[in-house]
């Protein structure tokens, strides 16, 4: 039977970090659903030699790429070089929950 539910109550997030969850690995492709509390924050990181798009589900993520601040809301896409520095920060007040697609180059 179909169950259908809010994206908190599927996935909580902890207190003490980010929640991270790979949604699919199909090489050279990798889904993961990520969720951030507010305030809570994944340090910048790169992903060399793939393609990045972030698809925001629900909440605002301040995300930095290279140092540039971009505001991302539900519904919108960012599309990104791995290569890339990229920070994300929940700057709401709800729980953030964001769909990272990671397009490897080969």
């Amino acid at each position: 039977m179909p169950q259908k539910m809010l994206l908190s109550e599927a996935f909580s997030i902890p207190a003490d970090r980010p929640f991270r969850r790979i949604w699919r690995r199909d090489d050279p492709r990798t889904d993961v659903l990520i969720g951030l509390k507010p305030a809570q924050r994944i340090p910048e990181h790169s992903h060399p030699g793939s393609e990045v798009m972030l698809l925001m589900l629900q909440g605002k993520l301040q995300v930095t790429l290279s140092g540039e601040i971009i505001e991302l809301s539900v519904g919108e896409l960012l599309r990104a070089s791995g290569d890339d520095q990229l920070a994300l920060d929940n700057v709401g007040e709800i729980d953030a929950y964001v769909l990272v697609i990671l397009q490897e180059h080969h």
